[in-house]
């Protein structure tokens, strides 16, 4: 059986060492001269040399190649004889140079020294049994490793040299002779007689071996990995030790080699995150989850605190940042990245925790804190005199006059800012202060009434339904000399709905003054519905959202006319609130709507600029 074969006579005869490792060197002899091998062996185990032997042999693709041999035996420490090197020599090639034939010497005398090694000290096992499993070659490690001799193991079963190993190799050993194919990498575990008590690991990979195609045995090469086996075990048993403790924690770990990709990912982050370890791991952590600001804004790698603590060196911690999950969703993030050093490398190992109670809890407070700063500043704006009243005209669509007016609040800044309502009128509204100023909106309303302007004031919800406004209207009419008959009072359905007999009631009261009501944001609801008739309503305020996109949207103009004939039928007028331009204003007239207010007629202005524009 080949045991080495090197490049020389790759060349010579055209097999490669993996074709000819294992077979017999049968193959190369001619049929009439089978018989020469046994001849050329008789001295050789005698320990002599057959030098310069001429010869013919069989190449790989048939021809005859003419070639002088030069036979040796191969000895053991002990002088025994335990293989055959053979230097063959082309005897066509004449081209062949002194130094080619001594490179190809050299190269055999390596490979004998290398084979020589192997059989004596190398930790690879090497035999060869025949098809009933007798071993005929041995080498002394494996030997050794049995515990027997390698002349006791000559002419015996492996049944009756390892009967420890036998019952785990036999499937293995009967498929190579079955199949004729290789088996590789077999795992034996045992202990030895060298070793007793410690329990040893093999890798055996098993050839068939061939003489003219005919399978006489089974080639071995064993190799022990008992070291490499405890070192797997011992990374296994750090890995279950280290699952142990991750898989356990309540925050996300995960940790990066030094160019940024994932190497560990614990339960809670696969949680956190949305991923499988077996989808992420590999991939780049900055790209996969850390690509983008709670804004929406990438976020450069250049920039990733992942990464960074690596190169820096040094712990970060981040108190707030933003992660991207498997669906794409964020999550609000606090964690601490440090560097890590591991034999494979350097890198980072990250833990973070999902902030979003605390985010939320964060967001809250700050809208409190922002909503208590919007009480000062209502309360300064009120003790100093700084709202103001802006003016938006309406007119009549049948003749295009202005007929009315409708006041709108703004607040003045310390620094001269125009605040709009829907900055500081919620808060004046959830902290009790929107009745201070509607009480200044109805006295405002009153006094520029008396000067002969017809108006129209709004009044919030909770003042609709305070039983003393009625009488801040009536004394503010009374106390400027305005008539009642000028002003118009806007309320909204959210005042029936807080409290819908405190708002008929109201409504009733204004009437009885003299004042007029307008049903503001009408169509915006339901139960504006149910109280057109219990209500001495004059107006009707068209919600703005179907006057903005009313000649885009047919289902706009159906619900406009719908109104129009509403209204008809409980002898009110409409008005077209967010007529944002001539188009809309001509089809608000053409659907028969009385009048019309937005941008697309005038924007709201101070109401002293705006009121002395019209005609005394």
């Amino acid at each position: 059986m080949v045991l080495s074969w090197n490049a020389g006579a790759e060349r010579l005869y055209g097999y490669s060492a993996a074709e000819m490792i294992g077979r017999s060197l049968q193959v190369l002899f001619p049929k009439e001269r089978t018989e020469e091998w046994s001849g050329l062996l008789d001295p050789v185990r005698r320990g002599l040399t057959v030098q310069r032997f001429e010869s013919e042999r069989l190449r790989k693709d048939g021809t005859t190649v003419q070639v002088t041999l030069t036979v040796s035996p191969v000895l053991a420490p002990d002088g025994s004889v335990v293989g055959v090197s053979s230097i063959v020599h082309d005897r066509t090639e004449t081209f062949l140079l002194a130094e080619a034939m001594h490179q190809a010497e050299k190269e055999a005398a390596e490979s004998l020294s290398i084979l020589d090694t192997l059989q004596s000290s190398a930790p690879v096992g090497f035999s060869f049994v025949d098809c009933e499993f007798r071993f005929v070659r041995v080498n002394e490690k494996a030997a050794a490793i049995n515990g027997i001799a390698v002349k006791d193991h000559l002419g015996r079963t492996m049944a009756e040299v390892i009967p420890q190993f036998w019952p785990q190799l036999e499937p293995s050993y009967t498929a190579v002779l079955d199949r004729g194919e290789p088996i590789l990498n077999v795992e034996v575990a045992s202990e030895t007689a060298e070793d007793p008590g410690r329990l040893h690991f093999w890798l055996e990979s098993l050839y068939p071996v061939r003489v003219h195609d005919e399978i006489i045995g089974v080639g071995a090469v064993f190799v022990d990995v008992t070291e490499q086996k405890a070192v797997e075990q011992e990374i296994e048993h750090s890995r279950r030790f280290l699952s142990a403790i991750t898989d356990n924690m309540a925050e996300g770990m995960i940790a990066t080699d030094n160019d940024g990709l994932v190497t560990f990912i614990n339960a809670a982050a696969e949680r956190l995150l949305g991923w499988k370890g077996d989808e992420v791991l590999g991939r780049s952590a900055h790209s996969t989850f850390h690509f983008q600001r709670s804004d929406g804004s990438p976020c450069p790698i250049e920039q990733c605190p992942i990464t960074a603590a690596w190169r820096s060196g040094e712990t970060l911690h981040v108190d707030h940042d933003t992660f991207v999950r498997r669906d794409g969703s964020l999550v609000p993030v606090s964690y601490s990245v440090s560097p890590s050093h591991t034999d494979q490398g350097g890198g980072s190992v990250m833990v973070f925790d999902d902030i979003t109670e605390r985010a939320a809890e964060r967001l809250r407070v700050e809208r409190e804190l922002e909503k208590l700063n919007w009480v000062g500043r209502i309360r300064d704006a009120l003790d100093q005199d700084r709202f103001v009243l802006y003016a938006q005209p309406i007119i009549d669509l049948e003749t295009n006059e202005v007929v009315q007016h409708e006041l709108l609040i703004r607040m003045v800044s310390l620094d001269g800012e125009i605040v709009l309502p829907d900055r500081f009128l919620p808060t004046a509204e959830e902290f009790g202060l929107i009745s201070d100023i509607d009480r200044w909106v109805v006295n405002e309303t009153a006094r520029l009434a008396a000067r002969g302007h017809r108006l129209a004031f709004n009044l919030s919800a909770k003042s609709v339904v305070n039983p003393n406004m009625l009488a801040i209207v009536r004394n503010a009419l009374e106390a400027h000399g305005a008539p009642p008959e000028s002003v118009v009072c806007e309320i909204t359905e959210t005042a029936l709905l807080r409290d819908a007999t405190a708002a008929e009631a109201f409504v009733h009261g204004l009437n009885e003054i003299g004042c007029k009501v307008a049903f503001d944001d009408f169509g915006s609801g339901y139960s504006g519905f149910a109280h057109l008739k219990k209500l001495p309503v004059s107006y009707l305020k068209i919600e703005r959202e179907f006057v903005r996109d009313l000649v885009q949207e047919t289902s706009s103009r159906h619900v406009v006319s719908a109104v129009v004939s509403l209204a008809k039928a409980f002898a009110m007028q409409t008005v077209g609130e967010g007529a944002e331009d001539d188009a809309t204003v001509e089809l608000l007239r053409q659907l028969g709507v009385d009048r019309a207010q937005g941008y697309g007629i005038a924007r709201p202005g101070p109401v002293a600029e705006v009121l002395a524009q019209m005609p005394a």
